[in-house]
Parts: C-alpha cells; sequence; structure tokens
C-alpha cells in the first residue's frame, strides 16, 4: 500500500467516524438528551500501524 492509498484510507475513515458521531448526536437532541450531565460521546480510531 502507498502511503498516497493510506492515507486515502485513514481520512475515509475519519470521516466515517466524523458522520456516525454526528448523528450519535443528533439522536442525543431528537430523544431530548442533550441537557443531562452523561450525554457525552466518544469515538475511538484504530491504530495507523493496525491499518499497514
Amino acid at each position: 500500500m502507498t502511503k498516497r492509498a493510506l492515507l486515502s484510507t485513514v481520512g475515509d475513515i475519519v470521516q466515517q467516524r466524523r458522520i456516525d458521531l454526528a448523528a450519535a448526536y443528533r439522536l442525543l437532541c431528537r430523544f431530548s438528551l442533550k441537557d443531562s450531565i452523561d450525554s457525552d460521546i466518544s469515538v475511538s480510531l484504530p491504530a495507523l500501524k493496525t491499518l499497514l
């Protein structure tokens, strides 16, 4: 895998995680959970070494 292809793959993964995170926050708002203390959502990304 070339460096450019790897960066493209990582970029695609990050973009999809951002989309998923935004959807999760929209669901919180839809169910009126946006004002609670526990409405923090996080996402994890795979390590770059696992993509090689």
